[in-house]
């Protein structure tokens, strides 16, 4: 369900909607396992936006920062205490 709401609301903004899908594995699906996601809702429950972080540890953040085709692997979304939220 919550990967759901998070295709929902990426599709339905511009800048995002032109990502495939299969990125929602990379940055979406480990925030969801670790629980490190809140998702935004309107009035009628729609679901708006999502928040996510991750605690890096600082070779982590410092690729992350610098290079922009790297990827987190899963165990790296809480290795340190480096927060970075986006």
């Amino acid at each position: 369900m919550l990967l759901g709401y998070a295709n929902m609301i990426i599709f339905k903004c511009q800048a995002y909607s032109v990502f495939r899908i299969i990125t929602l594995d990379f940055w979406i699906s480990p925030a969801i396992e670790h629980r490190q996601i809140i998702f935004l809702f309107d009035s009628t429950t729609k679901p708006i936006g999502y928040i996510t972080w991750a605690h890096l540890a600082p070779d982590a953040e410092h690729r992350l920062l610098k290079d922009p085709s790297f990827l987190l692997h899963p165990s790296e979304w809480n290795e340190g205490g480096a927060n970075l939220d986006y």
